[in-house]
């Protein structure tokens, strides 16, 4: 990844924020018009003009991150979606470490956060987060009731003897759990904070749901 940096084009934003309007129009010109200034690229450079205009002045300014009702809200939207980035079930402990099988969570949570992806523009935002979290609660509260009958009522997992149809049955749920998180929240945690967020509040609004996508992590 390091080595393919130094292939990657420089921001046109920075670039004409930092006075090389020039560079900034070749660039876009290049990657979105096929080597012409095609109206596309001209109504992206409006568009980067206008952002910069209304972008803080100075580095670190959260001022206007959530000075009325409705960046407050938009803002607390993005750090929810930020925090739901995490949310989500560690399947590994059920394989052995270098067994093959210890891949079939990874496989699941590609090929559904590609699924998501390609129904992110077809079905919209709301009804996939709204569908995907009920069926998500769904799925973990039956396996947290299989769970509970597979250990026969015992407080401990340290049991000799133990309902092994309960236990298949909550590994069953805990895989349609994170194959639902995968479809709905993996696709939309990258697309849904920045469309909420006004322009305004973009940049700091992007950074502190990173952040709290970190820390929820942690």
């Amino acid at each position: 990844m390091a080595c393919t940096v130094l292939f990657l084009p420089e921001s046109p934003r920075w670039l004409y924020a930092h006075g090389k309007p020039e560079q900034a129009k070749a660039i876009l010109s290049k990657y979105h018009g096929n080597g012409f200034c095609t109206p596309l690229v001209a109504k992206e450079l409006d568009q980067i003009i206008e952002s910069l205009n209304i972008a803080p002045k100075r580095m670190f300014d959260y001022s206007n991150l959530a000075d009325t009702r409705g960046k407050a809200y938009r803002l607390m939207l993005a750090l929810l979606m930020g925090a739901a980035g995490q949310i989500k079930s560690s399947l590994s402990h059920f394989a052995h470490v270098g067994d093959i099988r210890s891949l079939i969570p990874t496989l699941i949570g590609l090929l559904f956060a590609l699924l998501g992806t390609y129904c992110t523009d077809r079905l919209g935002r709301r009804p996939m987060l709204t569908f995907g979290t009920f069926l998500c609660a769904l799925f973990l509260a039956l396996a947290m009731a299989c769970s509970a009958i597979s250990l026969n009522g015992a407080t401990t997992i340290s049991v000799v003897i133990y309902n092994n149809a309960a236990a298949k049955g909550t590994i069953a749920f805990l895989i349609l759990f994170y194959a639902t998180y995968a479809w709905a929240y993996i696709p939309l945690v990258a697309v849904y904070p920045p469309e909420v967020l006004s322009m305004e509040q973009r940049s700091t609004g992007m950074g502190l749901m990173v952040l709290t996508l970190n820390l929820a992590c942690e």
